[in-house]
């Protein structure tokens, strides 16, 4: 089983430096926008620009960008879409809550047991967690177990950590 990841941003993406690649050595992201809603062309570019500095920095690996199905409307549709094209190693997006929490199902594979899963937990929400555990942000008697820890980490470091822990199955 190949290895597969959800990503919402690309920066981490990299750092994990372990998903398959195509035949021909390409890394492919999609990118989770219903392209047709207003100001998600803003969110492509951006995409875009990402995918080329990473090609120009010629690290020895081809990022491509892969775009969701004309006929994909919505979340779901595009999650599945995703999934199910054994080229695209990883998904940017998507860019709000509610199209997250409809295509976490899909992207973690709950019908087919995990079996076509691209989902772990959100490295953005993993990197978020332990930047507010060592800023004093969040609170608690489990959060003071990981002060310690998270007190000695750098930000590469916690980069690394989202990364690794988020390419693990769910």
């Amino acid at each position: 089983m190949r290895l597969r990841i959800v990503f919402l941003v690309i920066p981490t993406f990299v750092v994990s430096g372990c998903a398959p690649r195509g035949h021909d050595g390409t890394v492919r992201i999609g990118i989770a926008a219903d392209l047709k809603r207003p100001n998600m062309q803003t969110v492509l570019r951006g995409a875009d620009l990402a995918i080329d500095q990473l090609n120009s920095e010629g690290a020895g690996n081809r990022f491509e960008l892969a775009r969701p199905p004309e006929k994909a409307t919505g979340a779901v549709e595009i999650a599945a879409a995703f999934r199910d094209d054994p080229s695209v190693v990883a998904v940017v997006g998507p860019a709000d809550s509610r199209s997250s929490h409809e295509a976490a199902p899909i992207y973690s594979d709950e019908d087919g047991g995990g079996r076509h899963a691209l989902a772990g937990r959100s490295p953005t929400y993993i990197l978020r967690q332990l930047y507010d555990v060592q800023s004093g942000a969040r609170s608690g008697k489990t959060v003071e177990l990981m002060k310690p820890i998270a007190a000695q980490l750098t930000l590469q470091e916690m980069i690394d950590l989202a990364a690794y822990s988020a390419s693990k199955m769910p």
